[in-house]
């Protein structure tokens, strides 16, 4: 048939899945008297495929193998490659600029990035959303093998099914759509549309080490609720943090949703301002998303008493843990100034220090006690330090800050807890620094500077053994 319906040098024919259309591939220029025949240069073909220098029409064609295949299969094959393994770098190029800071933890599926393009490409292009459902129903393990072997050429790192964002997409001259050419390149379309859900997102190709990735199908509250099974009705406000945290409770299991972007921002400038050259808060929303997932998941892995993250939404700036049920330290020590809990408190950030990792936060409110156990939640100023000032700000906030609940018994209560600290592991030198009164100064506002300054003394103290 393409005998009679071409004229000119024919190299390669395919016809691809879901259209109608059969693409001819020719040496130089071609021309076709027959409807549903199209015909493109090698050139065409190659550079589509390295470039996108006819916007893709051609190139989008080519991640599904062909229905009919006639001709220089070398030469499709090459074009299919070429065009994948770009894909690749750019599809995970996105992904790592979209996830940021997660990304180094983030794992993608091997046809994430064929699904994320024809995501992209199926608004402008009904007919590769198309094929690629259609290949996906009849034949999967097609386009998995083409993905899999996209990845290797790039040497992406995986297990097969799962990989890291890899690679760098390549300067490229962009879309070049030739208008003149557009009659002789669109295909006849089948009649159908693709709403496979892969196609309205394709981050639920990505998975995190722990929890999930919000999807766009969903509401968050939604998506939530599938998790965990709390019922939006049952959420309510609690205090802390100038309202960006909600609860959710529920009688499967309670979380608490933290939103980054919120006024909340505000005591974290504050503190930056207080603490330096201390300590270096993070004031940027999505990066304490970010650092306070990587610090629980870090801790959980070191069997630390942290929360589960359930649900992370990097778009919307909002995260779900699991929720504690217990009563926050600094309540304990209204009640009870010389309370043994904050020896365990002490005894937590001592652990925490001998893994390489400073909190930054230790105020009394971020420990929660159950059953005479200590937990801790707000991580987002957490990070990796061995510094000895990181280490000694940790325990100065947990002591001074204490004395904003109550400023009895403030030698006692320091020593109870410096102690603790060092029996748990701690080391000597950062109970001396924390002894020092640059520690104190920034509590100065809201503690009477004689409590200070006997927690101080009593600090010192244990420091000189």
């Amino acid at each position: 048939m393409a005998e009679k319906c071409v004229d000119g040098d024919v190299v390669l024919l395919f016809k691809p899945v879901g259209v109608e259309s059969t693409y001819v591939v020719c040496e130089d220029e071609c021309s076709v008297s027959c409807q549903g025949y199209n015909v493109v240069t090698v050139d065409e073909l190659l550079g589509d495929a390295e470039a996108g220098v006819l916007g893709e029409v051609v190139a989008s064609l080519l991640v599904v193998p062909a229905e009919r295949l006639e001709g220089d299969t070398s030469l499709y094959e090459e074009a299919r490659m070429t065009y994948l393994v770009r894909v690749v770098a750019e599809e995970h190029a996105r992904l790592r600029r979209l996830l940021r800071g997660l990304a180094r933890v983030a794992r993608a599926a091997h046809i994430y990035h064929v699904v994320s393009r024809v995501a992209r490409l199926s608004r402008i292009y009904p007919w590769v959303g198309l094929s690629l459902v259609e290949t996906l129903r009849h034949q999967p393990t097609a386009v998995i093998s083409l993905a899999r072997r996209a990845l290797r050429e790039l040497g992406c790192r995986g297990d097969g099914t799962w990989y890291e964002p890899c690679g760098e997409p390549r300067k490229r001259r962009g879309w070049r759509l030739i208008a003149t050419s557009l009659q002789r390149l669109w295909p006849l379309v089948k009649p159908g549309a693709a709403t496979h859900p892969l196609l309205r997102d394709p981050l639920l190709l990505v998975k995190l080490p722990r929890g999930r990735l919000r999807t766009k199908l969903l509401s968050f509250e939604d998506q939530l609720y599938a998790i965990t099974g709390v019922k939006r009705l049952l959420r309510m406000q609690i205090e802390g943090l100038v309202g960006s945290v909600t609860l959710y409770r529920g009688s499967f299991r309670s979380a608490i949703v933290k939103r980054y972007l919120t006024p909340a921002t505000a005591k974290w400038i504050v503190a930056a301002g207080l603490s330096l050259p201390i300590y270096p808060y993070r004031l940027d929303p999505r990066s304490r998303l970010e650092a306070e997932y990587s610090a629980v998941c870090r801790m959980l892995d070191l069997g630390l008493p942290v929360p589960e993250p359930l649900l992370i939404d990097p778009r919307g700036l909002r995260a779900a843990y699991e929720y504690i049920p217990g009563t926050p330290l600094h309540q304990v020590i209204a009640s009870n100034p010389e309370t043994p809990l904050i020896a365990e408190a002490a005894a937590l950030i001592a652990r925490i220090h001998s893994h390489g990792w400073v909190v930054g936060d230790t105020n009394p409110s971020n420990f929660i006690v159950v059953q005479d156990a200590v937990h801790l939640v707000d991580l987002e100023q957490a990070r990796e330090s061995t510094s000895l000032r990181h280490r000694a700000w940790d325990l100065a906030v947990l002591i001074y800050y204490s004395f904003v609940f109550s400023p009895r018994e403030p030698g006692n209560r320091a020593m109870l807890a410096a102690k603790a600290y060092l029996a748990a592991g701690g080391e000597r030198d950062v109970v001396r620094e924390a002894s020092k009164v640059v520690y104190a100064l920034p509590f100065a506002a809201a503690v009477p500077i004689n409590v200070l300054e006997k927690a101080r003394r009593a600090l010192h103290h244990v420091a000189a053994g």
